[in-house]
């Protein structure tokens, strides 16, 4: 697929390659819906503050998010919104109002001002949650075979699950989740925001579940499922390598012949990497290039004929798509 056009973004392969090692890499050209021409001149004011944030920053590698006088980190929470949305990072109720902006107030009833819904349209961490959830969405709709009772859906680490419902949205049959998280609000929230995307209650599953602790539960709630596909997205930068190793290993196993897996991690060519870590402070982000994922997935016992890395041209995430 060269190009795919969705309701709210679009993808254009760049370049499309399979490595000697079997590898496949795509390059892909991204676009939501905040790229139209009525947003340009707020795309380009956030670009300069950020990129005047960016430098600030670079020449200052002293200042971290416990600084007394960084000025970066106060510019950004310049805005009460954005004061009271911080209160949910790293969780997934951080991740639904950057993923849908839109949204008129955040979950403690603050009210998401211009400036904070300016910085998540369009910031790099902005376009990069929404162009990973893009790449799973048109790498799944490659492989992922349209099936007449629906598609069987996990995902792992799922937050509010909005990335996992836009994404499967593109799908013309029924969808059947089963959503794993630790935080119970986020579930609940999750079983809610499954109304509007007309998700029937026999259709989801959710469970609290610690993915890195609880192996055996997963394992069993895995194989109950028989899920076609399994989403990880968010989850391994938050990991040691052990960790992310044993999990990727884990999936692997539970996934049945032809089934796939995907995940992400943040790459270092995030192109304002430094606010991300020191302005924005969002905490626990382990950065990995694509050669220390690949060498992950070897550890895990994945061949890399059967991976395909997705390299959305924002350069926030490297997103793994993984067909057993």
């Amino acid at each position: 697929m060269k190009h795919r056009q969705y309701k709210h973004f679009s993808l254009k392969v760049v370049n499309d390659t399979t490595l000697r090692s079997g590898l496949r890499r795509v390059e892909l050209h991204a676009k939501d819906r905040y790229s139209r021409k009525r947003y340009a001149i707020e795309r380009q004011s956030v670009k300069i503050f950020a990129n005047g944030l960016q430098r600030y920053l670079v020449k200052r590698p002293h200042k971290n998010n416990e600084s007394e006088r960084n000025l970066a980190r106060s510019l950004t929470y310049l805005a009460p919104a954005m004061r009271a949305w911080a209160e949910y990072m790293p969780g997934g109720f951080a991740t639904y109002y950057v993923h849908n902006p839109e949204r008129l107030q955040i979950k403690n009833g603050k009210r998401l001002d211009y400036i904070t819904k300016m910085l998540f349209r369009h910031s790099y961490d902005g376009q990069g949650l929404r162009s990973r959830s893009y790449a799973m969405a048109w790498w799944l709709h490659e492989y992922l075979s349209e099936k007449p009772n629906g598609i069987r859906w996990a995902s792992i680490a799922c937050g509010t699950g909005q990335p996992t419902f836009d994404a499967s949205s593109i799908f013309e049959h029924p969808t059947h989740y089963l959503l794993l998280d630790t935080d119970d609000k986020a579930l609940e929230f999750a079983q809610k925001l499954s109304e509007s995307y007309d998700i029937k209650k026999d259709q989801l599953t959710t469970r609290n579940l610690d993915v890195i602790k609880q192996k055996d539960d997963l394992a069993d709630a895995l194989q109950l499922f028989a899920p076609d596909c399994i989403d990880a997205m968010g989850l391994l930068e938050y990991l040691t390598e052990k960790d992310a190793i044993e999990l990727l290993k884990h999936l692997y196993k539970q996934l049945p012949k032809g089934g796939l897996l995907v995940f992400t991690n943040m790459l270092h060519s995030h192109p304002h990497l430094d606010v991300h870590k020191r302005a924005l402070c969002w905490p626990g982000v382990n950065v990995r290039p694509e050669k220390d994922v690949l060498a992950m997935l070897k550890k895990a016992g994945v061949p890399a004929k059967s991976t395909t890395v997705l390299l959305p041209d924002d350069g926030v995430y490297g997103v793994y798509g993984v067909r057993k």
